[in-house]
């Protein structure tokens, strides 16, 4: 079997790479230092392979040989052919990188679109959040509160309006925009969650 590596080239979480598992607050922290691209996908699912015992190495710059799995961001611009590397790449919502040999896409869209076929695209599920904070069953079926989970230039200009804001409240629902990643996993409070 070809050795299976995960270009993490971020020093600053060198730390987390023997942990079991991520808990939410890892997951915080590695944000800070490399996308949420790379810490969704490549960290995450470097972690999870290696917990069921997969062989797979976190390496800092792309090895001679091997299946290698990179985050776009981390690949850059620079297109080099990488002879005995199968570059399989993690691309989110950026573009396909024409190194790769496969792509990693978190948009079934993507992969079904006749177009993107060159690029040989394939839909993979985002892993589950960790240290996920449920509804508080206490609140029944009122709905008296919306959020919207995410940093402020995600958020549509329409849910920032007064209007918006004045059409919650006659019908008797909050709006309540969470923009700190420490809240993103906490839903104990909410009835709605407003996604774009």
């Amino acid at each position: 079997m070809e050795e299976i590596h995960f270009l993490l080239p971020t020093p600053k979480i060198d730390r987390l790479l023997n942990k079991a598992n991520l808990s939410w607050q890892d997951i915080i922290q590695a944000r800070r230092v490399c996308s949420g691209n790379c810490t969704s996908w490549i960290l995450t699912t470097y972690m999870r392979l290696k917990g069921a015992g997969i062989p797979c190495h976190a390496v800092k710059t792309m090895p001679k040989k091997g299946i290698v799995i990179a985050d776009r961001d981390s690949l850059g611009n620079k297109y080099p052919y990488l002879g005995d590397v199968m570059l399989i790449c993690a691309k989110g919502d950026r573009e396909f990188h024409p190194s790769a040999y496969m792509h990693i896409a978190h948009n079934a869209s993507e992969s079904q679109l006749q177009s993107n076929r060159i690029w040989n695209p394939y839909f993979i599920y985002h892993w589950p959040q960790p240290e996920i904070i449920p509804r508080n069953s206490y609140r029944g079926t009122r709905i008296t509160t919306a959020a919207f989970y995410g940093s402020r230039s995600n958020l549509a200009q329409e849910l920032t309006s007064n209007h918006w804001l004045e059409a919650l409240k006659n019908i008797g629902c909050n709006w309540l925009p969470r923009h700190t990643p420490a809240a993103w996993n906490d839903y104990s409070d909410v009835d709605i969650i407003i996604a774009i």
